[in-house]
């Protein structure tokens, strides 16, 4: 934690939110945006939309800054057209030299079209829906386009701390993280709610009168991804309700 402190003292870092409209990134836009107030260092902050948001999510994405005095969410996303591109080109070529019937090959090549969102061209390129054992989606849709996007161009310009709301209660893979990590020369990871309860987080939300994502009162527990692979059957029934 010292040398931390040590990097993070320097003039030159730049702080960068992971926003995704939940309760704990918000959080930690909120601490972000007090430790902005308090020592004049600005941060920014991203969105990464998968194209498999809840509109009330998007909504309360773009207008937190207009809520809070904070920097804008910056919106990024994912292209996965040449995957399924590529995709196509495979089952038309291997396919037909492996013995396939050329019908089935035309039936499946009729099926592998681009549609622009990034969550569906992902799926097809993948061939299946990401699940609970084989989860490729938020690595792809979230953690590598905010790396290509935002991190690596940013550390042209200085030392980078990436601010992540993750909690250490939520799940016992994430109690073995750590509030921060080293990530690479001249960046961290920083988790500052990382021993914090709900009720931390939302008493954060009340002190700058803040009312959490709306979708949290329609009973949902997971507001990323609509649905996630992880939503409990109550909140399939009430995205369809």
């Amino acid at each position: 934690m010292r040398r931390f402190t040590e990097f993070y003292s320097e003039s030159r870092v730049q702080n960068i939110v992971g926003f995704s409209g939940g309760k704990d990134s918000t959080a930690t836009y909120l601490l972000a945006l007090e430790h902005s107030e308090k020592t004049g260092k600005t941060f920014r902050a991203t969105f990464a939309d998968t194209g498999n948001e809840h509109e009330e999510t998007i909504e309360f994405v773009k207008t937190i800054h207009e809520k809070t005095g904070g920097p804008k969410v910056e919106i990024i996303t994912s292209d996965f057209r040449e995957a399924v591109i590529k995709k196509r080109d495979v089952v038309a070529t291997k396919w037909l030299k492996d013995g396939v019937d050329p019908a089935r090959i035309a039936e499946v090549i009729e099926n592998l079209q681009p549609t622009g969102n990034p969550f569906l061209d992902l799926c097809i390129s993948n061939g299946r829906w990401p699940s609970a054992v084989g989860k490729f989606c938020t690595a792809q849709l979230k953690v590598y386009p905010t790396i290509d996007q935002i991190i690596l161009p940013a550390m042209k310009s200085g030392p980078i701390v990436q601010w992540s709301g993750v909690r250490g209660e939520e799940s016992n893979n994430r109690s073995k993280m750590s509030p921060v990590d080293f990530s690479d020369p001249g960046y961290y990871i920083y988790r500052p709610i990382f021993n914090w309860s709900v009720r931390d987080v939302f008493a954060l939300h009340k002190k700058h009168g803040l009312e959490p994502n709306p979708l949290y009162k329609q009973g949902f527990s997971r507001v990323g991804c609509m649905p996630c692979i992880f939503a409990k059957k109550s909140e399939i029934f009430n995205i369809n309700a």
